[in-house]
């Protein structure tokens, strides 16, 4: 889904729904693993890291409001929060098929907390697999590739399975009420989505 704005009022108005986080995003995602609980909430800032000569966004936990880590240090770099809830739609074996609300906006958020807090990156998801490493192809699940009869060394090639579903825009129509924008999943992700037997009824 995406969102144009054909005068410079609507999208004046469009930028102050979305910084005032009253905007509705909910997002699709193959996963490569399974998160141990079926739903939850993810509520660790981001901020940007630095990988050798490389920056990119990581997670940045805020340990000062966790009584319960204590040997931690909250990092002095700049960080926004960033909170996340999410639903295990089906899952089959090592994959799962995930929708994500994000409460913020941040910069690669679902990505983020998929892949680095919950430690079930996006299938084709490179960039954000490992906490400390950029570029290391993401170790794909055996049964996965099986499914998808796709070679270990092929599999740096794979699409990011992260689909924007819909957006809905709070009482934006003329008549007052919202409007829910939905787009239909791409034909890949469909055909993917049936190699892995990952039931799509439910979303």
């Amino acid at each position: 889904v995406l969102l144009y704005a054909k005068t410079k009022e609507m999208e004046l108005k469009l930028r102050k729904l979305f910084a005032e986080r009253k905007i509705k995003k909910n997002y699709l995602a193959v996963c490569n693993g399974t998160a141990q609980a079926d739903s939850g909430v993810i509520d660790i800032p981001s901020g940007d890291g630095k990988f050798g000569d490389r920056v990119r966004k990581t997670l940045r936990p805020d340990y000062n409001s966790n009584k319960i880590v204590t040997n931690k240090k909250t990092s002095d770099l700049v960080h926004e929060d960033a909170v996340t809830e999410y639903t295990v739609l089906s899952s089959v074996d090592n994959a799962s098929f995930v929708s994500t609300t994000m409460h913020s906006g941040r910069k690669h958020q679902i990505r983020l907390h998929l892949g680095l807090a919950l430690g079930t990156p996006i299938l084709g998801d490179h960039k954000f697999s490992y906490p400390t490493e950029i570029g290391k192809p993401q170790k794909i699940h055996g049964d996965i590739l099986q499914k998808l009869k796709l070679k270990k060394s092929k599999s740096r090639h794979l699409p990011i399975y992260l689909h924007a579903r819909r957006v809905t825009v709070p009482r934006i129509l003329p008549d007052g009420n919202d409007l829910v924008v939905v787009a239909t999943l791409p034909h890949f992700f469909s055909k993917t989505l049936q190699k892995l037997k990952l039931k799509t009824k439910h979303y």
